[in-house]
Formats: C-alpha cells, sequence, structure tokens
C-alpha cells in the first residue's frame, strides 16, 4: 500500500486586516462620504433656487397687488369715473352704428348666404340655365340670370324659384325676357335662345 506524502510547505494565509485592505477601506469610505457631501451640496443649491424664484414671485404679486390698490383708490374718485365714461361714449357709439349696419344688411350677412345657394340648388331647372346668381341686401335679394331654348319655361321656373326663396324675405318681381342676339354666320340655322333676368 502507498501513501503520498505532501512535502510542500503551505502557503501562508493573508491576513484580512493588512495594510493595503485598509487603506482600501478607507478610501472607499471616503469616495462614499465625497458622494454624500457632494449630492447633498446641490439638493441645498436646488433649495436655495427654489427659494429664490418663490421670493421673486412674492414680490411681484405684491406689487401687482398694490398697482390694483392704486387702480381700486382712483377709481373711487367720482371725476375719474366720469372720465372713463366719456372716454368710452366714442367707442359705443361705433359699436352701435357696426351693429344697426350688420342688421340693415350693408356690410353682408352674419350667417353668410349658404341657405339661400342651397335652397336655389335645389330647386328644378327644366328648360333653363342659370349662367350668373347675385344675392345681396344681407341675404334678402336676389338676382338670376340665365337662358332658356323656350321663353315658355321661363316663367314656370320663376314662380317655383320665387315660392321656395320666399322664406328667406326675397321677392323677385322683376323679370326681363328677351331673345338671344345670334351672330351673322348663324343665318336663323339655329334654335332661338331667349335671355331672361329675374330680380
Amino acid at each position: 500500500m502507498s501513501r503520498q506524502i505532501n512535502l510542500l510547505p503551505k502557503p501562508p494565509k493573508k491576513t484580512l486586516l493588512s495594510a493595503p485592505n485598509a487603506v482600501l477601506s478607507l478610501l472607499l469610505c471616503g469616495a462614499l462620504l465625497g458622494l454624500q457631501a457632494w449630492s447633498g451640496s446641490r439638493d441645498v443649491d436646488a433649495a436655495n433656487l427654489a427659494a429664490d424664484n418663490s421670493a421673486r414671485e412674492l414680490m411681484s404679486q405684491q406689487l401687482l397687488l398694490q398697482a390694483l390698490q392704486k387702480k381700486l383708490d382712483d377709481s373711487d374718485n367720482p371725476h375719474n369715473i366720469a372720465a372713463q365714461i366719456a372716454a368710452l361714449e366714442p367707442q359705443t357709439r361705433v359699436s352701435k352704428d357696426l351693429l344697426e349696419r350688420l342688421k340693415s344688411g350693408e356690410l353682408g350677412s352674419l350667417d353668410g348666404y349658404g341657405g339661400q345657394l342651397t335652397e336655389f340648388a335645389g330647386i328644378p331647372q327644366r328648360g333653363v340655365w342659370v349662367t350668373r346668381v347675385t344675392i345681396s341686401n344681407a341675404g334678402r335679394a336676389l338676382r338670376v340670370e340665365g337662358r332658356s331654348l323656350k321663353k315658355e319655361q321661363i316663367l314656370p321656373y320663376a314662380a317655383v324659384l320665387n315660392d321656395a326663396m320666399g322664406k328667406y324675405g326675397i321677392a323677385l318681381t322683376n323679370i326681363e325676357i328677351a331673345p338671344m342676339q345670334q351672330t351673322a354666320d348663324e343665318d336663323g340655322l339655329v334654335a332661338p335662345v331667349w335671355t331672361f333676368k329675374l330680380y
């Protein structure tokens, strides 16, 4: 039976509290303390900045309050109120004039002419074709110009148009019908075309 014997010397055990380990531990602790100090200084700087902003905001609010109080004190003076009313009267007159002009239709319509045009587009146009439509007087006046191959078809169209536009306060009271001028080279070979105006 053979036996093995280890003749090599045992390696020396590393000591836990050696000088390099102690230096390393001290450096690590110092780094942690430095990091905490740096973080704390940043928090202090942020708190100082917030305090400065709050102080500036408070100062601006106080100035605004003082200005409002001064204005309120000035408005208690009855002569000042009369002066303010007198200063506002020209603006009021201009606004009233503008409102009256809008109501009378002098400046057009606030609502536009969508309703009138939609109603106009829905009217059947058998035998006539429209060449021009003009809406004026804030949507209360209509002028229609067109053409037709038969003048007998113009009057029924005008009657239907007048009935449809009555709900907008439009009444077509005048009609003009005339034969369309033919050129010299047409020599009557084409069917006559009638022009009309309704207003």
